[in-house]
C-alpha cells in the first residue's frame, strides 16, 4: 500500500496561503497564474455553487424601462445606484445609446444592444472586460406593451392603488414592491409583539385571553380610554374600550411588562405612576394601529395610514415618542465617556499619531453611531480571519477575562483604517466582495485582505494585548477623565433630528430582542435606500413620479 504524502502543519499553512493568493489574483484579474503549479493537495476541492448571477457580479444593478427608453444602472456605494446609460429604441434592432455617467464614476461598459439581448462588461473586479449577455426587458413576443408584467399580474392594480394611474414602465412597480416589503417585515414583527402582549395576560379559556390589542385605538386619547363614558362614542365602542381597559389593568398587575424594560416605577407619587401608565397605553395603541395599517389597506384614511397616522393623531402620542427617544439619547450621550473611559484612555496612550479629541470623536462614531456597519464589509470577520491565521497567541486563556475589551479595541483600529486612513482600500474591498460569485470566493477575499492587514497591524495588536493588564484597567476605571463634551456636539444625534415615523420604529424595538431588531432595521434601511435610489433615478430620467407617496418616501 502506497504511503500517503502527509504535509507538515507549516507546509499546510503555506499551501493554504498560496491558494488564497492565487484565488485573490484570479478574482482581481491582476494575474493569471497557472493552477498546474499548485500542489495536487491544494487543487482538490468541490466546486462552489454559484450564489449570484454573473450580471449582478459584473456590476449591473438594474435595467429600468419607461415607454421606449431603458435606463441602465450599476452598483454604487452602499445601496446607491449609478445611472450609466440611456438607451432609446428607434426600431426593433436599432438603439441609440447615451452614456450618462462620468468616466470616473462609471462601472460598466455597454456593448451591443439588440431586440433580444444586451451585452456589457465590467470595468472593475471579477471578470473585468469579459462580455456578459442579459435579456432585453423590452422584448415581449406577441405583446403590445414593451414592459414585462410582474409575476403576480398585479402591476396595473398596484399602480392605481399607489399612484392613481397605470404606467408603461417597470419602475413604478419595483418602487411599489419595495414599499410592500416594508409593510411585510413590519407585519411579521408587529404580529409577534401583539401575540406576546396578548399572552402575557396568561389566563387561557377566559375573556381576558381574548385579543385585547385589537380594541386599542390610537385615535382615542388616554382620557377617552380611561373614561369612555365622557366621550361621544357609540355605546358599542364604549363597551369595547371598557373591556380593553380592564385587560390593560390586568396586564399592568402581572408586572410582566418588565420583560420589555417597561417596569412600573416604585413610587407613591401618583403623577409619576399615571404618566407611566399613559406612556404604556400609547405604546400599545401605536402597536395596535401599526398592525391594522399593515394588514388592511388604510391608505385612504390619513389617520390610519402607516406613514401618516402618527403625524395626525393627538399630540400626546408624539409626546410619548419624544420622551422615549430623548431618554435614550440622553442616556447614550451622557454615559458615553463614563462607560468607555478605560478604552478611550488606552487608545489615547496607544494611538500616538492621533489627537485625543479626534480619538474620542472616532470612538463615538464606532460605539454609538456604529459607522462600521456602513462600510460594506465586516470588520469583525476581518479581525477573526487575522487571529485565526496569524494571531494564535491572542486566543490564549490568559486573555479570557479581557477578551471582549481586547477585541473591541482591535476592531476599532481596523475601523479607523478604513473609515479615516485608507478609504480607497475599503472601497476596493467592497468592490471585490460585490463581484464575488460564491460564499467561498468571499472567504478567499476576506482571508487575502486579512493577510495584508496583519503585516500592517501586528505591532498594534501586540501593543493592545500588552495593555490588557487587570490592575492597569482597574486604575484607569477609577481615574477622572478631563474631557470637554463640546467636542462631540458635531457627532451627537438628537431626537429632533428624527421623523416621528423613525421614532415609532424605535418604539417597536422595546418589544424585540437583539436579533429581531437587527433584522427589522437592516431590512427597513435597505428598502428605504432602494426607494430613495428609485426616486433619484426617476427624477434624473424625467420619469413621472408626482404622487402623494413621493413626499413620504423622500422624507423617510
Amino acid at each position: 500500500m502506497a504511503k500517503k504524502n502527509k504535509m507538515k502543519p507549516r507546509e499546510l499553512r503555506e499551501a493554504q496561503k498560496k491558494a488564497r493568493q492565487l484565488k485573490a489574483a484570479e478574482i482581481n484579474n491582476n494575474a493569471a497564474p497557472a493552477i498546474a503549479a499548485m500542489p495536487a493537495a491544494q487543487v482538490i476541492a468541490p466546486a462552489a455553487e454559484k450564489k449570484k448571477s454573473s450580471v449582478k457580479a459584473a456590476g449591473m444593478k438594474s435595467i429600468l424601462v419607461s415607454e421606449n427608453k431603458m435606463y441602465i444602472t450599476s452598483f454604487g456605494k452602499g445601496n446607491s445606484a449609478v445611472l450609466e446609460y440611456e438607451v432609446d429604441k428607434v426600431d426593433n434592432n436599432n438603439y441609440n445609446k447615451t452614456q450618462l455617467s462620468s468616466k470616473d464614476n462609471s462601472n460598466i461598459e455597454l456593448g451591443d444592444v439588440n431586440e433580444v439581448n444586451i451585452t456589457f462588461s465590467s470595468k472593475h473586479g471579477f471578470e473585468s472586460g469579459v462580455e456578459i449577455n442579459t435579456s432585453n426587458p423590452t422584448h415581449r413576443s406577441g405583446e403590445s406593451s414593451p414592459v414585462r408584467w410582474d409575476m403576480l399580474g398585479l402591476k396595473s392594480e398596484l399602480e392605481k392603488r399607489f399612484f392613481g394611474k397605470t404606467f408603461d414602465d417597470n419602475i413604478h412597480i419595483q418602487l411599489i414592491y419595495n414599499i410592500l416589503d416594508i409593510e411585510k417585515i413590519l407585519a411579521v414583527y408587529v404580529t409577534n409583539i401583539v401575540y406576546a402582549l396578548n399572552n402575557m395576560l396568561g389566563i387561557k379559556g377566559s375573556e381576558s385571553y381574548d385579543d385585547f390589542m385589537g380594541y386599542l385605538s390610537a385615535r382615542n386619547t388616554y382620557e377617552v380610554f380611561t373614561h369612555p363614558d365622557k366621550s361621544n362614542l357609540s355605546d358599542k365602542v364604549k363597551g369595547n374600550i371598557k373591556k380593553s381597559l380592564s385587560k390593560f389593568n390586568d396586564l399592568l398587575k402581572t408586572k410582566r411588562l418588565g420583560y420589555f424594560g417597561l417596569e412600573e416605577p416604585k413610587t407613591k407619587d401618583t403623577r409619576v405612576s399615571q404618566a407611566y401608565k399613559k406612556r404604556v397605553y400609547h405604546m400599545l395603541a401605536i402597536v395596535g394601529q401599526i398592525r391594522q395599517s399593515v394588514f388592511h389597506d388604510k391608505s385612504s384614511k390619513l389617520d390610519e395610514d402607516l406613514y401618516s397616522f402618527i403625524d395626525i393623531i393627538d399630540s400626546e402620542y408624539r409626546e410619548t415618542l419624544d420622551y422615549l427617544v430623548d431618554e435614550r439619547f440622553d442616556s447614550i450621550n451622557k454615559g458615553f465617556i463614563q462607560g468607555n473611559k478605560v478604552n478611550i484612555s488606552l487608545l489615547i496612550d496607544m494611538m500616538k499619531g492621533y489627537e485625543a479629541d479626534d480619538i474620542i470623536r472616532l470612538y463615538y462614531d464606532f460605539i454609538v453611531l456604529k459607522s462600521q456597519k456602513n462600510l460594506g464589509f465586516s470588520i469583525k470577520k476581518l479581525r477573526e480571519k487575522m487571529l485565526d491565521e496569524y494571531g494564535f497567541r491572542f486566543k490564549d486563556k490568559q486573555y479570557d477575562s479581557v477578551r471582549s475589551k481586547m477585541y473591541k479595541l482591535m476592531d476599532f483600529l481596523l475601523f479607523c483604517n478604513y473609515y479615516r486612513n485608507d478609504v480607497v482600500a475599503g472601497e476596493a474591498l467592497v468592490r471585490k466582495l460585490r463581484f464575488s460569485m460564491t460564499d467561498d470566493e468571499k472567504e478567499w477575499i476576506y482571508a487575502d485582505e486579512a493577510e495584508k492587514l496583519w503585516g500592517k497591524f501586528r505591532n498594534d495588536f501586540e501593543n493592545i494585548a500588552d495593555h490588557m493588564n487587570g490592575d492597569v484597567i482597574k486604575e484607569l476605571g477609577k481615574a477622572d477623565m478631563d474631557f470637554d463634551e463640546k467636542i462631540l456636539d458635531s457627532e451627537k444625534k438628537n431626537a429632533s433630528d428624527l421623523l416621528y415615523f423613525s421614532k415609532m420604529i424605535y418604539m417597536l424595538t422595546y418589544f424585540l430582542d437583539g436579533k429581531e431588531i437587527n433584522d427589522l432595521l437592516t431590512t427597513l434601511i435597505s428598502k428605504f435606500d432602494n426607494i430613495k435610489e428609485f426616486l433619484k433615478i426617476m427624477k434624473s430620467s424625467a420619469v413621472d413620479v408626482e404622487c402623494e407617496l413621493t413626499a413620504c418616501c423622500t422624507s423617510i
